[in-house]
């Protein structure tokens, strides 16, 4: 008869494998997506991904950095001073 901290060493010891097996899976993911996203990026053939290919291939930090960016263009120069119609239930005339 297992004793109580036999029974907890065995479960976590199973439960260690299984995490494990979980991570060389997802590795081995990642590594498929990996070739088949730098194959889609140096196919010309395959739409948009040239046009963000150092996004693509930069990863998140890239992504991120462009966006920031992005944000910063976009910011207006009047917002603060009063008079905006945005979200005031205003409807332009089409």
């Amino acid at each position: 008869m297992e004793t109580d901290h036999e029974e907890l060493h065995r479960e976590l010891e199973n439960e260690g494998d299984e995490l494990e097996k979980r991570r060389d899976e997802l590795a081995s993911e990642t590594d498929t997506a990996r070739q088949d996203l730098n194959t889609k990026v140096s196919d010309e053939r395959t739409p948009g991904v040239q046009d963000e290919q150092e996004d693509v291939l930069g990863g998140k930090d890239a992504v991120e950095e462009a966006e920031s960016e992005d944000e910063e263009s976009e910011e207006d120069p009047d917002e603060g001073e009063g008079g905006g119609s945005e979200g005031a239930g205003y409807r332009e005339e089409e």
